[in-house]
């Protein structure tokens, strides 16, 4: 051999031997820029040995990402090993005197058979086919390698996003089968015909490319991987050059050389031995695919969590939205089998207010119609009843079964604002009716200058008592949703309580015969929930329990009447956040 081929012989060897150096994500990325930013063979060498001179710890096995064992590849492989050349099955190198009376005769037959090998002049020492060496030249080097790195900026920035763990993780095998194949492609390239070194500068190759090839499922998981790939590069030159490589690595067509042939004809050069698949997939394919966590960084690693941690938060909250619609739609307003809205609720109230004044004659029902046709009329009731009947429950106190005194269920100031708002609007009211006695607007009026005065503004009204009445039932059922929410919230507590109950009773029990302080306490009974208000009226005989969900019955239904906007939006929402959870588990699966 001259010394220039020497040269170049040793050159590839110090390559090989300084690409099996285990170093952090960080140097490795730092490597792998080296070797896409210079082909001189000597500069790469170089400029890797002053990056391994740094200050950058050479970290250990322990250091790098581990990978679990997830599930276990479909194929019959059981053994453990890390996918190292030097571990093997019953395969073995043999002596020299072995190979000459034994072993030669099998190599001879499995160069005769798939011109991997052939041997040299006196049939002592094999070395690779010529057809070898050009189906790995047809191939697209350089394109691979601008492959690889594109595949790994897209893991790095979307592809954790879009892809499960799985799939992104198959991936990133491919990634580096992609890297792996350009070293050993080039070293073949540039005439690196040694079995040892060559095996050396391949164990990167030959580890992904069994490790992807023992599981069938793999390959169409990373079929689809690599789909998600092209979409997002959107780069036909690429995809084609990806596609071409994915079907030479994974699919044996005839005609075209297998690279578990030519991994069975480095093996057999170098140990004189021919061994079997079998043997090669116990030295490189007998672990599984990392299944459970991402193969990245550490830096990456936390953006990742933290990225997920917001996504599992924000469909948390998305479903605490939902639940707390249901009750809504549920337990406090009535909806008919024809998914219609419906009202009796103001019909009984009136037919309790009535029956209190005693007035029981037969004019009743005809009176009670009169008032569920005009809004502001019946808003001066609903208010009316609202401070009579249910405000001692939220902001005073109530009597209860088995108490002597009477308790209040609520922090005082809870529910203040509100409360506040709604008697200022009440006296509003009355002084508007009692200026105003004559003055007339239906429901159907008041529905029809809602959408007016959606479109045009308050000010296409030009009659001032129609506008003002207008705005007084606008503010009022604002502030009766708003009041609504918070009583929900309560509903809403009560039921995560009870959901808690059997595994925590005594801790939820202690605080159930305490006023509710504050409404961010997520697991929380309303107070004496299971005894009954004894005070006359309109909750007499109900739970405290019970008397919440009727307050929280008129908040919304008022709210609802007379259609205010953030209802509406609301009802509208459920669908909304149950399509955003499933898009979020569709972008993933």
């Amino acid at each position: 051999m001259d010394p220039s081929q020497r040269r170049l012989l040793d050159a590839n060897k110090r390559l090989g031997e300084l690409l099996q150096i285990k170093r952090s994500p960080e140097q490795e990325a730092k490597v792998q820029d080296i070797l896409d930013s210079y082909k001189d063979l000597i500069r790469r060498i170089e400029l890797i040995e002053e990056l391994d001179r740094g200050p950058a710890k050479k970290i250990t096995d322990a250091d790098l990402a581990t990978t679990t064992k997830s599930r276990r590849p479909k194929g019959n492989l059981n053994a453990e090993s890390s996918g190292s050349v030097g571990k093997s099955g019953k395969h073995h190198p043999v002596s020299f005197w072995e190979f000459l009376f034994s072993t030669r005769a099998q190599l001879r037959e499995f160069a005769d058979q798939k011109n991997i090998i052939r041997p040299k002049l006196l049939g002592t020492q094999f070395e690779l086919h010529e057809d070898t060496i050009q189906a790995f030249r047809s191939l697209p080097l350089q394109e691979s390698a601008v492959l690889q790195k594109r595949i790994r900026q897209y893991l790095a920035e979307e592809g954790w996003k879009k892809l499960p763990i799985l799939d992104y993780n198959l991936l990133y095998h491919f990634s580096k089968l992609l890297e792996g194949f350009f070293l050993f492609a080039t070293a073949i390239d540039q005439g690196q015909r040694e079995a040892d070194e060559l095996f050396k500068i391949g164990n990167r190759f030959f580890s992904d490319y069994f490790l992807l090839r023992q599981d069938k499922g793999y390959y169409e998981l990373l079929e689809s991987a690599l789909s998600h790939f092209f979409d997002f590069d959107d780069n036909s030159k690429y995809e084609k050059t990806g596609l071409l490589l994915f079907r030479r690595f994974f699919e044996n067509r005839a005609g075209q050389i297998q690279f578990t042939d030519v991994a069975i004809g480095l093996v057999a050069i170098r140990d004189k031995n021919v061994p079997r698949l079998g043997d090669l997939e116990l030295m490189f394919g007998t672990r599984s695919v990392e299944s459970k966590q991402f193969l990245v960084n550490p830096e990456l690693k936390l953006k990742i969590e933290q990225y997920f941690r917001g996504r599992e938060q924000q469909v948390e909250e998305w479903e605490i939205q939902i639940a707390k619609i249901e009750i809504l739609k549920n337990e406090l307003l009535t909806i008919t089998a024809e998914s219609k809205f419906v009202f009796p609720l103001f019909r009984e109230i009136l037919i309790f207010v009535f029956q209190e004044s005693g007035v029981f004659d037969k004019k009743l029902k005809e009176e009670i119609k009169k008032l569920l046709g005009h809004p502001l009329v019946l808003m001066k009731e609903i208010l009316r009843f609202f401070f009579k009947e249910l405000r001692p429950l939220l902001d005073g106190e109530i009597a209860i079964s088995n108490k002597d005194i009477h308790i209040p269920l609520f922090q005082p100031g809870i529910f203040a604002k509100e409360i506040h708002n709604l008697e200022e609007k009440q006296t509003e009211v009355e002084k508007f009716l009692t200026k105003s006695p004559n003055f007339s607007l239906t429901f159907a009026e008041f529905y029809a200058l809602q959408e007016k005065i959606k479109r045009q503004g308050i000010q296409a009204e030009q009659d001032e008592l129609v506008a003002l009445s207008y705005q007084l039932l606008e503010q009022i059922s604002s502030t009766f949703f708003s009041l609504g929410e918070s009583l929900l919230i309560v509903l809403f507590n009560h039921a995560n309580a009870e959901k808690l109950n059997l595994q925590q009773k005594a801790e939820l029990k202690k605080m159930s015969d305490q006023p509710v302080q504050q409404l961010n306490d997520k697991h929380r009974f309303i107070p004496f929930y299971l005894e009954k208000i004894t005070a006359r009226g309109y909750l007499h005989g109900l739970t405290p329990f019970g008397g919440v969900l009727e307050c929280g019955k008129l908040a919304f239904n008022s709210a609802l009447l007379y259609k205010n906007s953030s209802i509406m939006e609301v009802l509208r929402s459920e669908k909304i956040y149950l399509q955003k959870i499933q898009s979020l588990k569709d972008s993933q699966s």
